[in-house]
């Protein structure tokens, strides 16, 4: 497990990995979009000389994409940059009190960013993350960016609703979900949004994606605690009746037959 010694491990491999400029550009600028301060890291290899020009047209780039989620916490949409399909993440600025949080605790943009990178050295998949930025105002963060790689292949909804595979193989879905919710916990790591929004399908394999809530634990304790969320959620969402599920999400969607 990734408790404690392991944690500051991988931690360690993944700073050390972060901070090689050869493969990431440390941004900390004022000269990109005034009066605000830009402070975040981009993968050199991602977008080319391009990242000052993307920084400052994120917004555009996000709203004229095809938007996935919008609601007052974050915008996350589908969208093109220098030819290549990204999934690009906005967190809102919400207020005073939660810019003031995330200035002190670090942006959720930032700790999605590491985690990520994390994983995958954990050999969980996720999509790479290919660079994340904040945007300060007067010393405070005000919103936050992440830029992912998108991963064309469908989420587990899509699987039912759009009828991808025969509602009789969803019982193998639920054992792989198992299997790498087992593989998760046993490295010390609980996901905290296990849905079938959160996870991709891969020609047998699965992906996870929205970290948001993923903890990577200090202690058993912390990790027993939250493994039994993760494996609660589980049980409701995933080892479910597929039908009902997809009953369900057509009158939600209001999708008819």
């Amino acid at each position: 497990m990734a408790i404690a010694g392991e944690k500051n491990k991988y931690r360690a491999i993944v700073k050390q990995q972060l901070g090689d400029a050869e493969l990431f550009e440390s941004i900390n600028s004022t000269q990109i979009s005034p009066p605000y301060r830009i402070k975040g890291t981009m993968s050199r290899n991602a977008f080319g000389d391009t990242t000052a020009n993307i920084i400052d047209g994120i917004d555009s780039l996000l709203e004229s994409g095809d938007i996935i989620k919008t609601d007052r916490a974050t915008t996350v949409a589908k969208t093109r940059i220098s030819d290549r399909d990204v999934i690009i993440k906005r967190y809102n600025n919400q207020g005073f009190l939660n810019s003031l949080k995330y200035t002190l605790a670090g942006s959720r943009a930032r700790r999605v960013w590491r985690e990520t990178h994390l994983l995958q050295q954990l050999n969980i998949a996720t999509p790479t993350a290919l660079g994340y930025f904040d945007v300060l105002h007067k010393g405070r963060v005000i919103r936050s960016y992440l830029i992912n790689e998108f991963c064309p292949e469908p989420i587990l909804h899509y699987l039912l609703l759009d009828k991808l595979i025969p509602i009789n193989d969803w019982p193998k879905i639920v054992g792989l979900v198992r299997e790498l919710l087992c593989d998760l916990h046993g490295k010390g790591v609980t996901h905290g949004d296990i849905k079938h929004s959160n996870i991709i399908y891969e020609r047998g394999k699965l992906i996870l994606i929205d970290l948001d809530s993923l903890i990577i634990h200090r202690t058993t304790k912390s990790l027993q605690r939250h493994i039994k969320k993760d494996l609660s959620a589980f049980e409701r969402k995933i080892n479910s009746d597929p039908e009902e599920y997809i009953k369900r999400k057509k009158i939600e969607l209001n999708i008819s037959d």
